[in-house]
Parts: structure tokens; sequence; C-alpha cells
């Protein structure tokens, strides 16, 4: 996951312990190890790296909120933040053109609308399409241009794709719908969702 205030909740519901400071913060239980990368591509690529170094693992799990694209319409309805619920994926996502307010996605296809980075990783067969950007994707220009490319909208997913595959680890990216339209206050967002977040089901427990 990318940063901390995202996963407070996750780190409590699930008994997750610090057991490492720097120079990234590694959260750990009896399942899994949890990785703060930072924001961004390089802090998510350098932290993907570090993590090979240090750890041996073969698969590899991104998760945490994502923006939606203006090329699917995002509808809000209401949930139950202490509710466990399922990840959407591609053989159950009945309806391509649409995303709803925080439900879980699984990706399929990562890509970036960065210059340069003209590589496209597919990673399952039938999720959704994310995109990564460099920056924060908050206006209905920067959600056209995503739209391009993804249905979601990220910071970090391309980079660690990369790496996966550098590093022949398999990767899963599921991504929660945080944001939608210029309207919507992306931090305030990703706080009320932190319990939403804690409760898919099937990843940190």
């Amino acid at each position: 996951m990318a940063v901390d205030f995202e996963a407070e909740e996750v780190f409590k519901r699930h008994n997750y312990a610090l057991v490492n400071s720097e120079p990234f913060k590694v959260w750990q239980n009896d399942v899994s190890r949890l990785i703060i990368t930072g924001i961004g591509l390089v802090p998510a690529a350098t932290a993907f790296a570090w993590a090979v170094s240090k750890f041996d693992f073969e698969e590899a799990i991104n998760i945490g909120p994502a923006g939606a694209s203006s090329a699917v319409k995002c509808v809000v309805q209401e949930y139950d933040e202490e509710a466990r619920f399922d990840i959407i994926r591609g053989d159950q996502d009945k309806n391509k053109d649409e995303l709803v307010f925080a439900n879980a996605y699984e990706v399929s296809v990562v890509s970036s609308i960065e210059p340069y980075n003209d590589f496209v990783f597919e990673l399952s067969h039938g999720g959704r399409k994310l995109t990564t950007s460099s920056r924060p994707v908050s206006t209905r220009k920067q959600r056209d241009e995503a739209a391009a490319k993804g249905d979601l909208v990220d910071m970090e997913g391309y980079a660690l794709a990369m790496s996966a595959k550098v590093f022949s680890k398999r990767l899963s990216i599921i991504k929660i719908v945080s944001d939608f339209s210029e309207q919507c206050d992306i931090h305030r967002n990703i706080l009320s969702l932190q319990r939403r977040l804690a409760n898919i089901k099937g990843v940190f427990d």
C-alpha cells in the first residue's frame, strides 16, 4: 500500500505489527507482510526492488484507492462500512460501463499516461483497466486523458507491474474506488474508506 493513513484500520483489525521502519515501513501479521511504498512511481518501484532484496516471496498484491476516469460512469450506493465484502472479479463484473464508489475491483491490465512509458501489463483476464499518472488526477480534463487508457487511475500501479515483470514475481492489483469528479475531496474520501478497505474478503487474513 502507498501510505499509512490508508491502512490504519487494516493494521488494527488484522493484528499487524510494525517490524521495520527504514527505508520502508513494514507491517506484519501471521498471514502476510504489508509494505508502505510511498506515493508515486519512483517510490513504488524502489520499494518493490527493495522488497525483492530483503524478503523471499513469489506473489505480491497492491491494494488501495484509485480514481475513476471519465471512461465510465461512477455511481454512489449505500454501503455498510462494517460489513465484509468481496472483490469484484472480471467474471462477476456485469456492468463494464459503470464503477461503484467504495467497491473493490480486480485489475487485469495496467498502463501509464506518462510519456515514454508505453508498456502494457496483463495481470489477469476480464478485470478493470488501470492507468497510472505521476500526479493526482482530479480535474475533468485529467480524467478525460486517463480515460483513453483505463477505467481507473492511480499513482503506483504501473511501476509495481513493471517491477514485478523485471523480477519475475506474480502481481495482483485490487483498487477501491475513492473519487470520480472535481467535487471529490480525495484525501477525505480515503480516510472515510479505511474501514471499508480493511473489510475486503481474502486480502489481509
